[in-house]
């Protein structure tokens, strides 16, 4: 599987051309936005910015799933999501 890479612009960059990275994301590409080489923020269009909180709330929703009974399983899945995703945003 080959690697797939953000693009990745500075907050000076985001700054100075803020409708070329807009553009970039309205496109369906989330743009990575770092300050001092760290990542601090992300700009993601539309649906993809629904997608991600639609995601986020599965499980959730009341009568999806018993929360008590499911909450470590549901957390170490959101755990193992977010940890994907920074490790992708990190190039590892």
């Amino acid at each position: 599987m080959g690697v797939f890479l953000l693009p990745v612009a500075t907050a000076t960059q985001v700054k100075n051309k803020f409708g070329e990275y807009l553009r970039i994301a309205e496109s369906g590409e989330p743009v990575v936005i770092t300050r001092n080489g760290r990542e601090v923020a992300r700009i993601l269009g539309k649906n993809q910015a629904q997608a991600f909180l639609i995601d986020s709330l599965v499980g959730i929703a009341k009568g999806d799933v018993d929360y008590v009974r499911d909450r470590d399983k549901l957390r170490d899945e959101r755990l193992a999501k977010y940890l994907l995703s920074r490790s992708d945003a990190d190039g590892e």
